[in-house]
């Protein structure tokens, strides 16, 4: 839709693709306000049944319950990934030990550089957990 202008009744739109391009034969004009009134009373009318109303709270609680088990499992990659690189550090810096190298391995900076954004994203895990910990809805009374 687009805007084509107003008048006292208020803001008018149109097809963009008639008005743009004329790939469209529908040239009607249509009011904004009747738009979202029919909308509205839409809404109104399907939202006014409690079936529906509780479909949507089961979907929601559905997905919020994905995103969180997808939250773990991105967490436990996270912790998994943070402890490989604390072994791989280690491991390095015991061949540089006993090989007795006056110089770190580029690889050592990497390490600490990816140990650096592991641990961040795990902190970013641990400040959204109030998110994950709010109650699903439904689950207060009305």
């Amino acid at each position: 839709m687009a805007s084509v202008g107003s008048d006292r009744k208020g803001l008018r739109v149109q097809c963009s693709a008639h008005r743009e391009s004329s790939t469209c034969d529908n040239g009607r004009r249509v009011y904004l306000v009747e738009i979202e009134s029919l909308v509205v009373t839409t809404l109104r009318k399907h939202l006014d049944h409690p079936a529906v109303i509780a479909e949507y709270v089961t979907a929601y609680n559905e997905e919020r319950k994905r995103l969180r088990r997808q939250a773990g499992n991105d967490l436990a990659r996270l912790t998994r990934r943070e402890a490989e690189i604390g072994r791989e550090l280690a491991r390095l810096i015991d061949s540089i030990a006993k090989a007795c190298r006056p110089r770190p391995s580029p690889r050592i900076r990497e390490l600490n550089n990816e140990r650096t954004g592991v641990a961040l994203a795990i902190n970013q895990f641990a400040g959204s957990r109030e998110h994950r910990r709010a109650a699903p809805v439904g689950d207060q009374p009305l």
